[in-house]
């Protein structure tokens, strides 16, 4: 924050604080990150499934029709370019334009993975050993790690493609121009440039391979993890920009990540993502050009609470790199089901069946991974997959045969109630976990939602407070009972948790998946009182080049939603700017000019919608920045000399 005037200090903690501000003497324009909350039309449902269909094969009506009823809106899956440039040059794509028609004419939005080198681009790898795909999932996921991997078991289709460095498009360069030629020598440019020209009507998301995290998906049998790094960075940005090419409109993810290989290798936390950002610090590109992706998805399994911590984790990652406004995706998710076919492997015994659940706890994940995606902000999540398909493990919310998993009726509890969500919060209330969720659903009222769980072995209670005097409380099965509130207050009685299969083996309190969960559905009464709102300052001055501004409100009614906060310069006929648009932050970095004085205004909106008025010109707050080198030439003397007596 910038420095305030204060004789509380001493010469320590005032030296260290200005070091800090030493690195932010450079005037900036003002910013600051704005939520993004989800919005409630269809085309930005947040509910998504992978493999829906693909191929021709499929009985696509059928499954559409069973993934729609679900509630699901995407479908995730694979183009594999070895399977579509079938020689040098000469692409089929009669198998694709089936699948991304059937998406299109049953209302859904395409996610599609390209990946999987030709085998006349290959660079390394077996052209017999088989080629991975992301529909066929074993459980546990292959083990075919970073090192001296016998090449004979690694897939020609994981090598990074040849002439990957070779310049981007026709005038060899790699400098980008919306509708530029790509150059035919570099093969990936030219068949992700093709694909997406060819798509551009109907698909706009686009993922750069699978788990390049994964040695199983990207450069198996590569002994140095940081070429696999820089070789994918490689293949991101020139698919980013060969896809820009051809559609300005297109949006590019990273590919999915798995996360957990370099992890358990390094040790840390987001090793890969480290690494790849290290990686894009190298590109003096790379901020002209969005960092080369749009979206970063990721893919969790088995406990439910990755959704929320990891994903937030890599935001503080980003953040801490200056990378802002990049969408959050969670693209594969589920808990593999144990007693169940294909393998119908018991669910007895933790040593073999790690990360697994019960037809009840996958049930239970699902509602939670939704819970826990809204609260991170997530953008999008995806249930892997519809059906069991090829998998040796019980991923699919249907059965082979066809009948129906508890996992699709929590599925289409979860797409019921917490559809047209605004906004979403957590909160631990003694041994449970709350998420509460407000949410508009087109052409429904306002609601506010609660989802509560136990984290512990054991069932518990917890006390929501009401904002109605009656309820609607939805079990994980679709079933649900009206309760009424008492001295302002539901009484919830919540499952114990019962899943422990954590791959710790050395505890049996590592609850990976909470217990069944409940839905507390409240309509409030009518709620017509505007919230106040206040700063959290009068006035200040700065040292330096930011300030962090608060801010804060209270409501009689449903709660505070969000927050517009404007600024204005000091100055006559200054008028009033907007610096944050319905954030839901209560504090912000502001970056003035030297030498410039700023006031500062806020207004809060309630959860019904109510807005209060701006307040006027006396009420507001002021911020003077001094001047940059003000800290050697007067401020610095007088504060050390008022705060200490001496030097």
């Amino acid at each position: 924050m910038g420095l305030l005037f204060s004789r509380s200090w001493g010469k320590l903690g005032l030296i260290a604080l200005l070091s800090m501000q030493m690195l932010y003497l450079a005037p900036r324009p003002a910013w600051a990150e704005a939520d993004s909350p989800l919005s409630p039309t269809t085309d930005t449902s947040p509910f998504g499934i992978a493999h829906i269909a693909y191929g021709s094969d499929l009985p696509n009506d059928q499954r559409y029709n069973l993934a729609a009823s679900a509630g699901a809106r995407w479908n995730r899956w694979a183009l594999y370019w070895n399977e579509v440039e079938i020689a040098p040059g000469v692409f089929d794509f009669s198998a694709i334009d089936r699948t991304v028609q059937a998406d299109s004419s049953h209302g859904f939005g395409s996610n599609v993975v390209l990946m999987g080198t030709p085998h006349f681009y290959a660079t390394a790898g077996s052209f017999s050993a088989p080629s991975p795909r992301i529909d066929t999932r074993g459980w546990p996921p292959p083990q075919i790690e970073e090192g001296p991997t016998t090449l004979s078991a690694c897939s020609s289709t994981t090598s990074a493609p040849s002439s990957l460095f070779l310049p981007i498009f026709a005038d060899s360069t790699d400098y980008f121009v919306p509708g530029k030629q790509v150059n035919g020598s570099n093969p990936w440019a030219r068949f992700v440039n093709t694909t997406v020209s060819r798509y551009r009507d109907q698909v706009k998301y686009w993922e750069m391979w699978n788990e390049p995290d994964f040695a199983f998906f990207w450069m198996c049998g590569t002994s140095d993890p940081q070429v696999r790094v820089q070789t994918y960075a490689r293949l991101l940005k020139v698919g980013y920009l060969a896809a820009k090419s051809a559609d300005p409109e297109a949006k590019v993810l990273l590919g999915g990540m798995m996360y957990w290989e370099w992890a358990n290798r390094t040790g840390q936390q987001q090793a890969w993502l480290k690494a790849f950002l290290d990686q894009l610090e190298k590109d003096s590109a790379r901020m002209a050009n969005n960092y080369y992706f749009d979206i970063i998805p990721w893919h969790w399994y088995s406990r439910s609470s990755d959704i929320y911590w990891r994903v937030r984790a890599a935001e503080v990652l980003l953040k801490e790199r200056g990378i802002l406004g990049k969408k959050m995706w969670v693209n594969e998710s589920n808990a593999p089901a144990c007693g169940e076919p294909p393998n119908n492997a018991p669910c007895e015994g933790r040593q073999w069946n790690s990360g697994t659940a019960t037809l009840e706890e996958q049930a239970a994940f699902v509602i939670q991974a939704f819970a826990w995606g809204l609260a991170a902000g997530l953008d999008r999540l995806f249930i892997f997959q519809l059906y069991d398909d090829g998998n040796s493990s019980s991923y699919g919310l249907i059965r082979n045969d066809g009948t129906a998993r508890p996992a699709y009726a929590a599925y289409k509890v979860a797409s019921s109630y917490l559809n047209g969500a605004t906004s979403a919060s957590r909160r631990a209330v003694g041994d449970a976990e709350v998420v509460e969720v407000w949410a508009t659903p087109s052409g429904e009222p306002r609601r506010r939602l609660t989802v509560a769980w136990s984290r512990t072995s054991q069932p518990i209670q917890v006390e929501i407070d009401a904002i109605s005097t009656s309820a609607k409380l939805v079990n994980q099965d679709g079933g649900w009972i009206t309760v009424t509130s008492s001295n302002g207050k539901y009484l919830i009685a919540l499952p114990a948790a019962t899943n422990n299969r954590s791959f710790d083996l050395n505890t049996s309190n590592d609850f990976i998946i909470g217990g069944k969960p409940k839905i507390l559905v409240e309509y409030p009464s009518t709620d017509t009182g505007a919230p106040t709102s206040r700063l959290g300052f009068t006035t200040l001055v700065a040292i330096g080049s930011w300030v962090n501004i608060s801010w804060s409100a209270t409501d009689q009614g449903w709660g505070i939603e969000s927050y517009d906060v404007q600024y204005q310069i000091v100055a006559p006929d200054a008028q009033w700017q907007f610096w944050l648009s319905a954030t839901k932050q209560t504090s912000a970095i502001f970056f003035g000019a030297p030498n410039t004085s700023y006031r500062f205004r806020v207004r809060a909106r309630d959860q019904a919608g109510n807005v209060e008025s701006w307040p006027t010109d006396d009420k507001a707050g002021t911020v003077r920045f001094l001047a940059s080198d003000a800290i050697y030439r007067v401020l610095l003397p007088n504060m050390l000399k008022s705060a200490n007596g001496s030097w």
